[in-house]
Parts: C-alpha cells; sequence; structure tokens
C-alpha cells in the first residue's frame, strides 16, 4: 500500500482521508483498520515553495533545451505532443512538466511506503452493508464482491 504525506488541519483530531487502491484486486478493510495517524509538526520541518514560474522557467531554459527535457520526459513514459498549443505554450508544457518529472511514478517502486500505519474510523453502532455479487462495470462477464459504504466519511 502506498501512502502520501498531507497536511492537514482536523477538527478534533479527525479528518477526512481519501483511500486509493491502485490494483485490480478488491480490498476489505475490516472495522477499526488503522489507515493514518495525525502527528503535529513544527513550522519548522515544512519547506515552502516558491511559486515563482518565470523564475523557473528562465532557469530552465538556460540549462536544458527543449529536446533534452523532451527526452527527460519520455523517460518517465510520458509522450507529448504540441496538437493545437502554440510554440510558447507547448514550450510551457514541457517546461512545467520537466520541472516536475520527479513528481511522476512509472511503478509501484517509485512510490514510497511507510510503516507508520494508525488510523481509526469509528462506525459508530452501524451494521456493515453487504451487497450481492454482481457483473463489473467493464461488462466482460467477470464478477466482483463490491463493498458499499454508507454515511459520513
Amino acid at each position: 500500500m502506498a501512502l502520501a504525506r498531507s497536511i492537514v488541519t482536523p477538527k478534533k483530531n479527525r479528518t477526512v482521508c481519501k483511500v486509493l487502491n491502485p490494483t485490480n484486486a478488491g480490498v476489505f478493510l475490516k472495522r477499526r483498520t488503522v489507515l493514518a495517524s495525525i502527528q503535529k509538526i513544527s513550522i519548522d520541518s515544512v519547506t515552502v515553495v516558491d511559486d515563482n514560474w518565470s523564475d523557473m522557467q528562465d532557469n530552465t531554459e538556460r540549462s536544458v533545451s527543449l529536446e533534452g527535457q523532451l527526452e527527460s520526459i519520455s523517460q518517465k513514459g510520458i509522450k507529448l505532443e504540441k496538437n493545437s498549443l502554440k510554440d510558447e505554450e507547448y514550450r510551457q508544457l514541457v517546461g512545467l512538466i520537466y520541472q516536475n518529472v520527479d513528481l511522476f511514478a512509472t511503478g509501484m517502486k517509485d512510490l514510497v511506503g511507510t510503516d507508520i500505519v494508525k488510523h481509526d474510523i469509528d462506525t459508530g453502532d452501524a451494521r456493515p452493508i453487504r451487497k450481492r455479487t454482481s457483473t463489473d462495470d467493464e461488462g466482460n462477464g467477470k464478477t466482483s464482491r463490491r463493498n458499499v459504504g454508507g454515511g459520513n466519511p
């Protein structure tokens, strides 16, 4: 399972958490399964990112050519076509993706995990909602079990 870090403002030590299953296999979570933990952080541990795009763009243009940027991007499996973009728009798009190419994952090995897993989903006295096995959305006749949730996140 891959996890991400996020800065949130919890209310009563709780916050909303979205869960992504990157596989085609169904995953069923038991009640009180720990998914995440909330920890206090120091303002000193937060890195501020300067969003001054024009400075980054100018530095990128000086150090790496458009062809070099496209080569680096294509190594991550990203194919960019100009299509109806103007030359400047295409150059800006390539520059933006090149500046953030380290954010793109090419496989599960690029998604780092953690051994810290602690989260409590309080469902109160609610009983699990069960649904019969049904055909999947792709219409290929295969059956799958689906877990249908209700209530507030």
